[in-house]
């Protein structure tokens, strides 16, 4: 046990999170392997932040409503500002089509961000929290585009009352952990004024927090990286390395999310990984899960505890196309399409509307790499593309709502994005081998196989809507 411990914690520090995150995760291994001294008979649990089993940790840069002791009341815009009781109940039809515009949204994000032949991360409901928040500020042709990409044309105040509803619904999370924050950073040095209407829906309907400081200020960056780090619980130390002097305003978003598998995994076998130009060893997780397919694409969908979320893996079901070929390809339709008929077996055999006749045809052996990695990008090229333009230039962004500055029009100078997954076993050794393939009790497995052997792309998933909280792309397990 000793051993298994220390080489835990050796891989640890090969990962860039802060020290309070090794300690606190390294006593969470030791509290488990605790809690099987006294229960011997249990299985192991195999911990995977967004890849598998217990932690998923993803960092973004956004908006929030913590208020970190490193900024001043005068600093903090939101000071004074109490959020107002507000009733997000939606239009007739008006779920379906946000729904529908947030899928080819996260599918255009993860499509404009993702980096040939390397892993790739992206939390598209987290920032179109932080997208939302700032269109409550724009005005004319720049909210246009804005509702546009959000929400298909959808008017700001319908957008309000779905985003303030899925901002909602993340807080309402039983099991596990999901920590939102959001924020906006002002430069001071510009003479801005933000109006009260902008802070109140924000406090309204986002629970966001603004903070005005003197960007030339040499504490300024670790005043917002001080924030980064307490809105994450000290997961994340930094999102920004130095501010530029033509720089007016950031858009910072910080997740933190939290989830064991609904069945855990007893233990791993080391398979070959296919990777671009050269083949590395990698340990697997095999199980019996529902099987996706739609012609194109295969791959299964694992139950997360306390069933509100779900992990989607999926690949082209022919090993011909390129994986970055086939994320080019990818429409918020065609994701759809995969996952919700997958969505629907799930929930029918937890429904018990399912009999075992059917196990043989729904569900498929799975084979899915442990993985790990961190990844960063800015969004303004991404969202640039997907017709968010005005609000990066100086001389189109129209922020009229927001506020006014005596020394220039106000415009986004960088929307950053930051995240984290991390995947490794809380415990080392199994206390019982058996076949983890039946997943549904069936003494025979099913005929369908999916093995995660080469470049795949895999989402978090709201067993509701099918929505992505997460979505990214496995190019290399150990990269």
């Amino acid at each position: 046990m000793v051993n298994n411990k220390e080489k835990y914690i050796d891989e640890c520090n090969g990962i860039k999170v802060t020290g309070e995150f090794k300690r606190e995760t390294a006593e969470k291994m030791r509290a488990r392997l605790k809690q099987k001294e006294h229960a011997g008979h249990r299985t192991l649990r195999w911990a995977v932040p967004a890849a598998a089993a217990a932690v998923l940790l993803c960092a973004f840069t956004v908006f929030s409503v913590l208020r970190p002791a490193a900024v001043s009341a005068k600093e903090n815009l939101m000071e004074g500002i109490t959020a107002r009781p507000v009733k997000a109940i939606a239009k007739e039809g008006e779920s379906a089509d946000f729904i529908k515009a947030q899928a080819d949204f996260s599918i255009n994000i993860f499509k404009n961000t993702v980096k040939e032949g390397k892993n790739s991360l992206v939390s598209p409901a987290s920032i179109s929290l932080a997208l939302g928040m700032t269109a409550n500020g724009a005005e004319g042709e720049t909210l246009k585009q804005f509702e546009a990409i959000l929400g298909g044309g959808m008017d700001i105040g319908s957008l309000n009352r779905q985003l303030g509803w899925e901002n909602a619904a993340f807080k309402s999370l039983k099991d596990g952990r999901l920590d939102i924050a959001n924020s906006i950073w002002y430069d001071n040095e510009k003479n801005l004024s933000v109006k009260k209407d902008f802070l109140q829906k924000n406090a309204d309907y986002f629970g966001a927090g603004a903070f005005q400081l003197d960007f030339s200020d040499s504490g300024t960056l670790q005043k917002i990286n001080s924030w980064v780090k307490s809105s994450t619980g000290g997961k994340i130390d930094k999102v920004i390395n130095n501010i530029s002097p033509n720089d007016v305003m950031y858009i910072i978003n910080a997740v933190y999310f939290e989830q064991d598998w609904m069945k855990s995994y007893s233990s791993s076998t080391k398979e070959i990984f296919h990777t671009r130009g050269k083949d590395v060893t990698a340990d697997y997780l095999r199980s019996a899960e529902v099987y996706m397919h739609d012609g194109e694409s295969e791959g299964i969908l694992k139950p997360l505890e306390g069933g509100k979320y779900s992990f989607a893996a999926f690949m082209p079901s022919e090993n011909t196309e390129d994986i970055d070929a086939y994320i080019k390809n990818m429409t918020g339709a065609k994701y759809t399409g995969l996952v919700k008929p997958a969505e629907k077996i799930l929930s029918q055999y937890g429904n018990g509307g399912k009999t075992q006749e059917n196990y043989d045809e729904d569900f498929a052996v799975s084979s899915l790499p442990k993985f790990k990695y961190d990844f960063s990008a800015s969004l303004k090229d991404a969202l640039g593309a997907m017709g968010l333009t005005d609000a990066f230039d100086t001389g189109k962004a129209d922020f009229g709502g927001m506020g006014k500055s005596d020394k220039g029009n106000i415009f986004v100078s960088d929307v950053m994005h930051k995240t984290f997954i991390q995947v490794n076993e809380l415990g080392v050794e199994a206390a019982a081998a058996t076949a983890v393939i039946d997943a549904t009790g069936s003494s025979a497995p099913p005929k369908n196989t999916v093995t995660f052997d080469r470049p795949f792309v895999y989402a978090i998933v709201d067993n509701e809507t099918c929505l992505p909280l997460f979505i990214g792309k496995v190019e290399n397990p150990h990269a």
